[in-house]
């Protein structure tokens, strides 16, 4: 790699490095307690020790859930206005699904960082307009203009201000693909097929943050399972993790990887064959400046 002060060149065996981090979990222990997005504690591992008072949790946990749900791939059905999930990831397996039918984009999910259950409303501006081309019998078709409103629930198709249709999302079902975060409908209507793309990313992230926010409760670490019990809004749960088995399922998911990522001109462009399917993404680094050049207690703090 050629910086502006010269070049470096170096090795990386990622699936060892997860091996590693599999091993440091499995020497971890500890215990914490958790509220409103703040973990106390103390956590061990082999003889080094850390404690933690009241380290925000929120903001990576956020950014985790939104790589996980850009990083989905695949297409799913739905129907009453969600969409059913069932689907692997480098980290295991999440199932579940995800509304927008209702006003609001609803999560319902199992992952392997545990339950996740949280809801976020739909602004007024959360409009998407289309237009449907109608047969006349003139050979001539005619194009009915028409919006989805997802703060509202409906879809609403004008005849040109006559009779004006309304129906709610829930009453639709059908497949959906997602990719890199968003998600492109083809809604069948008695006039013809409506396609849709929403970019849910974003939407189910904020989601995700408003549940971690309401949570609280208490855990144990042993060997690198996480074992806590968790109060919500929705009730109380108890979830386990094992991020022993986490690691190691990255690293048999790195050591299956094959391809390139190359740098040039400030981009990275990498281009990936992986267990879950191929990756092809550009990345503009000059978003990573600011991390580079911020002490890391400034960025832990």
């Amino acid at each position: 790699m050629a910086f502006p002060e010269g070049q470096v060149q170096e090795t990386v065996d990622v699936p060892a490095e997860f091996r590693y981090l599999a091993e440091l979990g499995a020497a971890t222990n500890g215990a914490f307690s958790f509220s409103e997005g703040l973990i106390s504690g103390t956590i061990t591992t082999g003889d080094t020790g850390v404690d933690l008072e009241s380290v925000d949790f929120i903001t990576p946990f956020s950014e985790l859930i939104e790589d996980v749900l850009y990083g989905l791939e695949g297409t799913f059905e739905f129907s009453g206005g969600a969409i059913a999930l069932d689907t692997n990831t480098p980290f295991g397996a999440i199932t579940g699904s995800v509304g927008f039918a209702q006003g609001a984009l609803t999560l319902d999910l199992l992952t392997p960082f545990g339950a996740i259950a949280g809801s976020i409303d739909f602004t007024d501006e959360t409009l998407i307009p289309f237009a449907v081309d109608v047969a006349t019998g003139l050979g001539i078709p005619v194009s009915l203009p028409g919006v989805v409103d997802f703060n509202q629930g409906i879809l609403g198709l004008s005849l040109f201000g006559l009779n004006d249709i309304v129906l709610p999302l829930e009453s639709f079902s059908g497949t959906v693909t997602v990719d890199d975060g968003v998600a492109a409908f083809s809604i069948a209507t008695p006039f013809g097929s409506v396609p849709l793309e929403v970019e849910f990313g974003p939407l189910a992230s904020e989601a995700a943050v408003e549940f971690v926010r309401d949570l609280s409760g208490s855990g144990t670490i042993t060997n690198g399972v996480i074992d806590s019990f968790i109060e919500t809004p929705f009730g109380s749960f108890e979830s386990t993790v094992d991020l022993v088995d986490l690691a190691n399922r990255a690293a048999d998911f790195a050591q299956q990887t094959s391809g390139s990522i190359a740098i040039a001109d400030g981009l990275a462009t990498t281009l990936l064959d992986t267990p879950a399917g191929p990756v092809s993404e550009v990345v503009d680094l000059s978003s990573a400046a600011q991390y580079l050049s911020t002490p890391l207690a400034g960025l832990l703090g």
